[in-house]
């Protein structure tokens, strides 16, 4: 009956505008927006043929950032398409905690991949770029659905939202990462959407499948579309919208997830005992509470400041500009800031939080810069709206009030405009810089047939390792040789003892290492190496063996901080260290 009357009274004040709020009743430009007219309308289409191309920007060229996606997803993938892959303890039937109903979905793209490069003797590495490529129109598509329902919106905030997603370098690493908090990236960014055109029902769907599919930890960037199909539908229709995807995907992932893993079990629930529990994840590293706010500087640079600054801006853009319910007066920022909301909560909870990812604000991402294009906007409103009200009659106050309005339109203008360039300086830097472990595993020499299977060692740069996607045959495969490193190494998946049924021995949530992990280095001919991948930052090679293949690599502790985290033409070539990262051929 409550949410009858609320729907019948209608949405609050701040729900209430048209779908451009700097247009009146006859269509023309109240208040003068950016380049006033100027600039095309934001529509799904032209806002997803904007952003599919950055992302398959990405899709090509972005690094693989974190070795967990490597040997939490790649590999175990690699496994299920190829039969030879790489696990961590969290595959090992004994813990569980990853789902197969994720890696299901995009097996789904690179099994057809892998079988349609085979046919045309492409290079394995296509499957790898192809679920890649999956992945960044699924960003797009969401990215965009948001940029269109902002749109209705609030005009300009939506040009913003474009503009800076496209150049954003913590897009261009998030789209097209093969990792959970990416997929609830998608979800949450899905459900924003949703929220703002009033399908609540998708909206909680999407929410639940970010949780249930994809990252169990992102269910606090669903509190604020939860609390909002609350105010708007009530407790009946909103536990219906929640418990039937809920209970559909959970039967669904927990049946996939004891098939797979050989015994009555699931994930989620698994990887919530272990965080909540306190299972141990202080063991991978712990940072301070200034970590994201770091993080967020470096990949999102003037958005992050601005974004926060959005529901104080949106308050005072309420109090400035005032009207009355139903009036177009003013956009609807409150609408925006309750869609905004996972971005702040998520900061919050996970500052507090000791092991903190650099991915674990993934799933806020889009949020962040629907925030700093809302609050340029209705920044800018304020200063038109005062710039009216203050300015005196007559010519100099004409000139006065123009003046003001095109000076704070040039100020937005030029913070999205640096916005952009450090958003794509940043990108660039991170390729430029660390992208060589992707091209050196693709140019490993492809040695005899009857040298089989292949080893490929690696020591202390084991963790750059993108994926066995990138080697020329299936039979080559990556071993570890001591390097100091005191911690857990992945191992192969056993298929002869039951694949992912199967323990291996050395596997523990401990982080502890194990000797069975790890070769025995030997420049003997027939020892465990038939190549080796390392960098070298000094210039020197090694001894009986031969350079393969060698790229430029960032030396991060002997460059500038700014141009090793910035791409500045020239400059920062002539500025950073390079070391070599180099595929020896044993002699």
């Amino acid at each position: 009956m409550a949410a009858s009357l609320r729907r019948r009274r209608g949405a609050s004040d701040d729900d209430a505008a048209p779908s451009n709020p700097a247009e009146d009743s006859a269509g023309k430009s109240r208040d003068p927006e950016l380049f006033r007219n100027r600039l095309p309308r934001v529509t799904f289409a032209n806002a997803f043929s904007i952003l599919v191309i950055a992302r398959l920007i990405s899709a090509l060229f972005n690094i693989v950032h974190d070795c967990d996606e490597t040997f939490n997803f790649w590999e175990p993938l690699h496994y299920l398409v190829h039969g030879t892959g790489l696990q961590t303890w969290e595959h090992s039937p004994e813990f569980a905690l990853r789902s197969y109903l994720y890696l299901g979905l995009h097996y789904a793209v690179a099994k057809p991949s892998a079988v349609l490069a085979s046919a045309l003797s492409l290079p394995r590495v296509y499957a790898f770029h192809a679920v890649r490529i999956a992945l960044g129109v699924v960003s797009a598509h969401a990215e965009a659905w948001l940029c269109a329902e902002v749109a209705k919106i609030d005009m300009n905030a939506s040009r913003i939202l474009v503009m800076t997603s496209a150049f954003s370098a913590g897009m261009f690493a998030a789209a097209t990462a093969f990792l959970p908090s990416s997929f609830a990236m998608y979800c949450v960014t899905c459900a924003a959407a949703a929220s703002l055109a009033g399908k609540h029902a998708v909206a909680c769907a999407a929410c639940v499948a970010a949780v249930t599919i994809g990252w169990p930890f992102a269910g606090i960037c669903a509190i604020p579309y939860g609390v909002e199909c609350l105010r708007t539908r009530g407790w009946i229709k909103t536990a219906l919208y929640v418990l039937a995807p809920l209970a559909t995907i959970t039967a669904v992932s927990a049946a996939i997830d004891s098939e797979m893993y050989g015994r009555t079990t699931w994930s989620i629930l698994n990887i919530l005992r272990y965080n909540v529990a306190g299972g141990g994840s202080e063991l991978y590293g712990t940072e301070g509470p200034g970590y994201y706010l770091r993080n967020l500087l470096l990949n999102h640079s003037l958005a992050t400041p601005v974004s926060l600054c959005f529901p104080f801006v949106a308050l005072a853009h309420r109090l400035a500009v005032g009207g009355r319910r139903g009036s177009n007066n003013r956009p609807g920022y409150g609408r925006l800031v309750r869609a905004y909301a996972p971005f702040p909560l998520a900061l919050a909870f996970f500052s507090l939080v000791a092991h903190k990812e650099e991915r674990f604000m993934y799933p806020a991402y889009p949020l962040i810069l629907t925030g700093f294009g809302a609050a340029l906007s209705a920044g800018l409103g304020v200063v038109v709206h005062a710039a009216k009200r203050l300015a005196p009659d007559g010519f100099l106050g004409t000139v006065a009030r123009d003046s003001v309005m095109a000076t704070a339109t040039i100020g937005v203008v030029g913070v999205v405009g640096v916005t952009a360039a450090l958003g794509a300086s940043r990108a660039v830097a991170q390729v430029r810089g660390y992208g060589a472990p992707m091209w050196a595993y693709q140019r490993v020499p492809l040695l005899p047939d009857n040298v089989s299977p292949v080893g490929v060692c690696v020591g202390g740069e084991w963790y750059r390792f993108p994926s066995s996607f990138h080697f020329p045959r299936g039979d080559y495969e990556l071993r570890f040789v001591d390097s100091g490193f005191g911690g857990a190494l992945p191992v192969p998946f056993v298929g002869g003892k039951g694949g992912t049924k199967y323990a291996p021995p050395g596997l523990n949530d401990k982080n502890a290492a194990d000797p069975r992990q790890r070769v025995q280095f030997s420049h003997h001919v027939h020892g465990p190496c038939d190549l080796m991948v390392d960098v070298a930052m000094d210039g020197r090679t090694q001894a009986r063996w031969v350079i393969a293949y060698e790229a430029p690599f960032l030396d991060a502790a002997n460059s500038p901080a700014f141009t090793r985290a910035f791409y500045v033409p020239w400059w920062s070539a002539n500025r950073n260290a390079y070391g070599s990262y180099r595929v020896y051929r044993r002699v």
